[in-house]
């Protein structure tokens, strides 16, 4: 379940009686089912207490370190069609600009990477 936060948000800020209702009815479905569950929220700390006793295992996927964001932007250069400068001194400037790029996500690679293909079409 993408964006897990909408079912299961903290009840302690729910408004209305049916937010809650709703967040009881959703744990009480987690507790009763007999498969594999997986959600995905870019909130976490918004879930309520109770829905994170439930999940067995919780993975967090963080910013990119400097070097898996260098790494990355020259994979998507080339396979964009893109040519980082060839000249050392340029090419070092470059880096440094892309390291300094604390909160890239693969994600973020992704959005420039479907901007590309859009534009390209203009």
């Amino acid at each position: 379940m993408d964006e897990a936060d909408s079912l299961l948000s903290d009840r302690s800020y729910a408004q209305r009686s049916w937010e809650i209702t709703q967040i009881n009815e959703m744990l009480t479905q987690m507790e009763t089912f007999s498969g594999i569950f997986i959600c995905t929220t870019n909130l976490m700390d918004k879930l309520d207490a109770a829905s994170l006793r439930r999940f067995d295992f919780k993975v967090k996927f963080d910013y990119l370190n400097p070097n898996q964001r260098w790494l990355l932007f020259q994979r998507e250069c080339r396979r964009l069609g893109g040519q980082l400068p060839s000249n050392p001194e340029n090419l070092a400037i470059f880096k440094q600009q892309v390291q300094r790029l604390s909160k890239l996500t693969p994600g973020d690679f992704a959005v420039v990477s479907r901007q590309v293909v859009v534009l390209a079409g203009w």
